[in-house]
């Protein structure tokens, strides 16, 4: 296998990168990114790329049998309708042109407000601006499959969590607050269930998308426990940290006023649905294709809250 990581610095692509190392039937591993300096090392090849240049984006695929699109964006409705569509095109030019198969990270934003489970043949019904790139981007990489010029998986993911992952929900504000002696804040309704991915869960699932031919030009949820309510992830996250088990709550008003002054908390305002109402990812079918059990809850982020104590 010749495997190519198409944003290789993120959580996903790090956690990716450390794991398909130890397979010894990997021939290459080469790592893209921006920030990178072109090196190799031994099998490993660190290359700089741009995946918004197309020539770019062909160098990085040439000559590999498998790419991994696991490339994050500034959370940024703006930049992600100018620079989602480009990305993806690029890397369907390239993978189509040297007939690599693709494994593309995705979320769930195309789903939209959803009054149940999401599985793998809920219906795209975006309800917000970022919804609306992710299910442009998701058709784009059906197109070119059903148009048999591409070999693919759309690999989706609920939000996620885990060692090291500064960018969890789990994170921000709850962690990051205990560790600073600050009382912790749920953002949404905390009655609600709402699931959770867990990293080295999603990354065990990436690498036998990649590999296994039978889950090709499909879409996969990635293994995934049952939701539980935000009530009791404080819980867990309490008690793990060993503090009392106290914290607040955040609504939307609060926090559109708060993304007057943060940016960033602004663009979690469109969103806010996935944290008022129930948040249900089903990945059954992934589980029982590849007889796959997702961590519980109680394990991810013991493991998670380890990381960050030193």
């Amino acid at each position: 296998m010749r495997t190519v990581i198409l944003g290789a610095t993120g959580p996903i692509g790090t956690a990716l990168s450390s794991e398909i190392k130890k397979i010894r039937s990997i021939d290459i591993l080469q790592l893209a990114a921006r920030s990178y300096v072109n090196k190799t090392d031994g099998k490993i090849i660190y290359k700089k790329t741009n995946l918004l240049d197309a020539h770019e984006t062909e160098e990085a695929v040439k000559g590999m049998t498998l790419a991994y699109l696991t490339v994050g964006l500034p959370y940024n409705h703006a930049v992600w309708e100018r620079d989602w569509p480009i990305i993806i095109k690029n890397v369907i030019n390239a993978c189509e042109k040297y007939n690599v198969k693709l494994v593309f990270f995705d979320n769930v934003y195309a789903y939209g407000l959803v009054n149940g489970t999401m599985t793998e043949e809920t219906p795209f019904r975006p309800i917000s601006k970022k919804g609306q790139v992710r299910k442009l981007v998701d058709e784009m990489i059906l197109q070119a499959i059903a148009q048999k010029k591409l070999t693919a998986v759309i690999a989706k993911s609920a939000d996620y969590y885990g060692p090291n992952a500064k960018a969890s929900p789990f994170y921000i504000q709850n962690i990051e607050n205990l560790l600073q002696g600050k009382k912790p804040l749920w953002i949404g309704d905390p009655k609600m269930h709402h699931s959770f991915t867990y990293i080295p869960d999603a990354v065990q699932a990436l690498i036998i998308l990649g590999m296994e031919t039978r889950a090709n030009n499909q879409i996969w949820h990635i293994p995934t426990a049952k939701p539980l309510t935000g009530n009791k992830y404080m819980e867990l996250i309490t008690k793990s940290m060993d503090k009392p088990l106290t914290y607040g709550t955040i609504n939307k008003l609060m926090l559109r006023f708060v993304g007057l002054i943060n940016p960033a908390a602004g663009e979690l305002v469109e969103m806010f649905y996935q944290n008022d109402h129930d948040y249900l990812f089903d990945s059954s079918k992934f589980e029982h294709a590849f007889t796959v059990t997702p961590t519980p809850y109680a394990i991810g982020i013991k493991k998670m809250t380890e990381s960050f104590i030193k």
